[in-house]
């Protein structure tokens, strides 16, 4: 399968091999409909409110892990989705650092076992 970015939006042209593996680069139409369907019952079910933080690459590692099972996958991502919230990984990564210039004063960084040609 090859695609192309029109507009932003990815163009598939879709492999009707039977045993695609569900990479972007290797999907049948079964794959590709279960990935819109994956996509619409997110947004219909208002798990989230746009999906521009999870694009078809990684939809597409949830639906290969659960062999593009729609509900088991739809299952997977709504805990992954509130594991997120209730961990504030959103806040943690967004979050600054302040105390590191004084760490790396007191604890050095550098590579161990190598000489000045390091080998």
């Amino acid at each position: 399968m090859e695609y192309r970015i029109e507009d932003g939006i990815l163009i598939y042209n879709v492999n009707d091999h039977i045993k695609a593996t569900g990479f972007i680069n290797d999907i049948n139409s079964y794959q590709l409909n279960t990935l819109k369907r994956l996509k619409e019952k997110i947004l219909r079910e208002k798990l989230l409110d746009d999906l521009s933080n999870h694009d078809d690459i990684t939809l597409l590692k949830f639906l290969r892990f659960k062999m593009f099972d729609l509900e088991k996958t739809f299952q997977m991502i709504a805990e992954c989705i509130k594991w997120r919230t209730n961990e504030n990984v959103e806040e943690m990564l967004n979050m600054r650092f302040e105390e590191l210039p004084k760490i790396k004063t007191l604890y050095p960084h550098g590579y161990h076992k190598t000489d000045k040609s390091v080998k």
